[in-house]
C-alpha cells in the first residue's frame, strides 16, 4: 500500500504451463502505483502475454507475445497490518482486453511478523469474453487441419514449407478439402505459425 503522494513501478510475471503438452504461457504486468491518501491507492497496469506452444505432430516450437490488455484499480486499507493485530483491505479492478474484460474484487487480510508478510486474499471474479487462449486456438486450428486436410493424403508437418507458401497451398485445396472461408484462414494461421522460418 502507497502512503499519500508516493508512487511506485511493480513488475509481475506469472508463468502458466500445461500439464498435458510442452506449452507455456507468461502473463506480464507493468503496473504503476500513486498514493491518493493513506488509505486510499490507485493503480494502472499494462498487460502482455508471451506463448511457447509446439506442434505435437512435427515438433516444430512457436513462440509469441501479445498485447494482453490494460488494468485499472483501487485499493482501500480499512486496517494496517504493522498497527493492528491483522491488515485488511478492499481491492476492486478492471482489465480490458483484447476480446475481454474482467472485473476483480479481493478482501485482503496481512500480517507482517518481522521482515515477512502474510497474506491471503478471497478472489471474485467475472470474465466476459469470446476469444479463448493462444495455444486453445492453436490447438482447434491443429485438429481442423488435420480433420479437413488429410482425407487425400497424410498430414505434412507444417514445418517442410516456408511461410510465404503455406497461404498458397491451403487456397488450392479449399474446393478439394470444401473449405469455408473461416476454415481457411484457421488453417493457414495454423501453418504459417509453425512454417520454416
Amino acid at each position: 500500500m502507497r502512503s499519500k503522494g508516493a508512487r511506485g513501478l511493480e513488475f509481475w510475471a506469472t508463468n502458466r504451463i500445461s500439464r498435458d503438452t510442452r506449452d507455456s504461457r507468461f502473463d506480464n504486468r507493468l503496473e504503476v502505483e500513486y498514493g491518493l491518501t493513506d488509505q486510499l491507492m490507485a493503480a494502472g497496469s499494462m498487460n502482455t502475454r508471451s506463448v511457447s506452444a509446439e506442434d505435437p505432430a512435427s515438433g516444430a516450437g512457436a513462440k509469441s507475445v501479445s498485447f494482453a490488455g490494460v488494468s485499472a484499480g483501487f485499493k482501500y486499507k480499512l486496517a494496517d497490518p504493522m498497527a493492528d493485530a491483522v491488515g485488511l483491505a478492499l481491492h476492486g479492478e478492471v482489465t480490458y482486453a483484447p476480446g475481454e474484460v474482467a472485473l476483480e474484487s479481493k478482501l485482503i487480510l496481512d500480517k507482517r511478523v518481522r521482515q515477512v508478510v502474510h497474506g491471503d486474499n478471497v478472489v471474485a471474479e467475472a470474465k466476459f469474453s469470446g476469444v479463448g487462449t493462444e495455444v486453445e486456438q492453436l490447438n482447434a486450428e491443429r485438429a481442423l487441419y488435420v480433420a479437413k486436410c488429410t482425407g487425400c493424403r497424410s498430414a505434412q508437418p507444417p514445418s517442410d514449407f516456408a511461410a510465404t507458401e503455406r497461404p498458397a497451398h491451403v487456397a488450392d485445396m479449399r474446393t478439394d478439402a470444401k473449405l469455408q472461408a473461416d476454415d481457411e484462414a484457421a488453417i493457414t494461421r495454423y501453418l504459417v505459425t509453425f512454417a520454416r522460418r
